[in-house]
């Protein structure tokens, strides 16, 4: 589905080859829904997901994968043209390393143009190096980082089948409520819930999302919100 920019402006980019996983049949006839809302649509040819774009009001974070799915753009050139279809800074960040999708959506999430929850990464060693690196480039964009527990079920790992358990980060935001997911692990679910509470002034609405997950993504994945008005 397209991305808004602005209450009357989204932006089309074509999709992912890694998108795909085999399942073309699922995807949505997105010209139909287009026509259907009437919307005000620009079109790109860059290649690029919706859940790779975590969005605040005048910044935009996109894992590195789109530089492997762009390579007829050098990345000076296709950071420059996003920033004009996205009329907002973009950071680039490190694909986690066994994500295929490699949507930076079940990574971070922007709390606002200044400060940025993050996945605590500490399942392995492999892990805690990611979470470094991913951490310095955060912080040299300027960005307070909040971490939230990350319990991915060890079904995530398995290349043959994508699962997003314990990936508590894809949470849906509307306004001042959030959609939070749970997956039936008392304690984890416990301490995420907790920390998301300590971070949000709103109401935070627990989701049971166990069966969900086992499709590969949870809430931000499943839906695409907009706004109407300013």
């Amino acid at each position: 589905m397209p991305v808004q920019v602005d209450v009357d402006q989204f932006v089309l980019f074509e999709d992912s080859p890694s998108s795909y996983y085999g399942c073309e049949d699922r995807r949505t006839d997105v010209d139909a829904v287009l026509k259907q809302l009437n919307l005000n649509v620009k079109k790109s040819n860059i290649k690029l997901d919706g859940g790779n774009i975590v969005q605040s009001r005048n910044r935009v974070i996109i894992t590195e994968r789109i530089l492997k799915e762009n390579l007829n753009y050098s990345t000076n050139a296709l950071i420059k043209e996003l920033e004009e279809l996205l009329q907002a800074e973009v950071i680039l960040i490190p694909t986690e390393p066994y994500d295929d999708l490699g949507h930076a959506d079940g990574m971070v999430n922007l709390i606002d143009d200044a400060n940025v929850l993050v996945n605590d990464y500490v399942k392995t060693d492999a892990s805690k190096s990611f979470q470094k690196k991913l951490h310095q480039r955060l912080k040299s964009n300027g960005f307070s980082i909040f971490t939230i527990p990350y319990t991915p079920d060890s079904i995530r790992y398995n290349p043959e089948i994508a699962s997003a358990m314990g990936v508590y980060i894809n949470y849906l935001q509307i306004g001042n409520q959030i959609l939070f997911p749970f997956f039936g692990t008392d304690k984890a679910d416990f301490e995420a819930f907790h920390s998301i509470n300590e971070l949000f002034n709103g109401d935070v609405i627990p989701i049971h999302c166990a069966e969900i997950a086992k499709q590969g993504g949870v809430l931000n994945c499943m839906t695409w919100p907009f706004q109407t008005t300013n």
